[in-house]
């Protein structure tokens, strides 16, 4: 995850004087499936800007997809990097980007036996979207997100104690057909934004 920050933090700094330049900057706090985080913005013209935002989820999911239950790591950070189109020139906007994420760790019991493993889920992934709010005007403003991120299936793996494999195999594909719909991440948030206009 560290890697994939070296050449979003140089985009941004590649990107930062023409929005300076253009029809200013803001940043916005909000919460949602991506977790708590907020985003930069940077206007260049009224109908485009760009954003990259971040998202942390600092606490634990539970899984009961099957008649087991699962502890899972969600993952955190998660990140998007986004061009945003205001057809009508004003917090009305269509997003298209990518939303960076990683894995999700699991632990849990078989039979009464600890196992753990994890659910692999395509790390790039697609983005498109639609929502409200122009981090580049003036001012503080509402803004909502709404969109998807288009993956693969997610991908099971556990592991535990030998005499109980059958049972984590059965397992493992009961759980892949239960998050097979999470191919498709859903992307919801609301927050703040504070724009510094030109």
């Amino acid at each position: 995850m560290r890697k994939r920050l070296i050449p979003l933090l140089v985009l941004a700094l590649a990107l930062a004087p023409a929005g300076l330049s253009g029809q200013g900057f803001g940043f916005s706090l909000k919460a949602g499936t991506t977790g708590l985080g907020g985003d930069l913005g940077f206007g260049f013209s009224d109908m485009v800007g760009v954003r990259g935002g971040i998202g942390l989820l600092p606490f634990d999911l539970t899984i009961e997809e099957t008649e087991n239950s699962y502890t899972a790591k969600a993952p955190s950070p998660q990140f998007m990097a986004l061009v945003d189109f205001f057809p009508m020139r004003g917090s009305f906007r269509l997003t298209g980007g990518l939303l960076l994420t990683d894995d999700i760790d699991l632990s849990g019991q078989i039979e009464g036996q600890n196992v753990t493993g994890s659910v692999a889920l395509k790390r790039t992934q697609p983005y498109l979207g639609l929502g409200f709010g122009n981090l580049s005007r003036g001012g503080v403003g509402f803004v909502l997100d709404l969109g998807v991120g288009f993956g693969e299936a997610p991908q099971v793996t556990l592991e535990g104690p030998s005499d109980i494999q059958d049972e984590i195999d059965e397992e493992i594909a009961e759980l892949e057909e239960a998050l097979e719909p999470f191919k498709y991440f859903p992307v919801i948030s609301v927050g703040l934004s504070i724009g510094i206009g030109n």
